[in-house]
């Protein structure tokens, strides 16, 4: 049995098969340091919380989908005091490591490989904030910060 498309069923076929594929795919981003990342549009920078990102920043990452809307990201910093003040500050709101995971766990299958293994970060190691709908976790051991961009 043979089967035949015309011209408009074949380009049918296939701008549903891009756009199928396109709704499930995932929005990479890598900035080697913070010069980089504030040369990025403003539309690339709001998958991070940049108001907090303080200019001795590095290897800034996220991952990030539209179709589910959160991201998930990490930054290093060399700028201990900067972040010491900031998740001492009143005005933030601060949460449990608990309540980090949960939003964590509530956008697994959208998580890159190399964002923070939960199993191995001592709650004892982090503190965790809430800003805005970010969700962030600190580990001052390493001198990295997580977050997740949820609802």
């Amino acid at each position: 049995m043979k089967i035949s498309f015309t011209k408009w069923q074949f380009l049918s076929v296939v701008l549903l098969s891009i756009l199928l594929s396109s709704c499930n795919s995932h929005y990479n981003q890598y900035y080697e340091n913070y010069y980089d990342f504030n040369k990025a549009n403003q539309r690339n920078k709001g998958w991070f919380p940049y108001q907090l990102i303080s200019p001795r920043t590095y290897n800034l990452i996220s991952r990030s989908s539209l179709q589910h809307n959160y991201a998930f990201g990490s930054f290093r910093y060399n700028d201990s005091l900067y972040y010491d003040s900031l998740f001492e500050k009143s005005n933030i709101e601060h949460i449990t490591f608990t309540t980090f995971l949960e939003k964590v766990r509530l956008n697994e299958r959208g998580r890159p490989s190399s964002f923070i293994d939960s199993a191995l970060v001592s709650k004892k190691q982090s503190e965790n904030i809430k800003y805005e709908r970010f969700y962030i976790t600190r580990n001052k051991a390493s001198q990295t910060i997580y977050f997740v961009l949820s609802h």
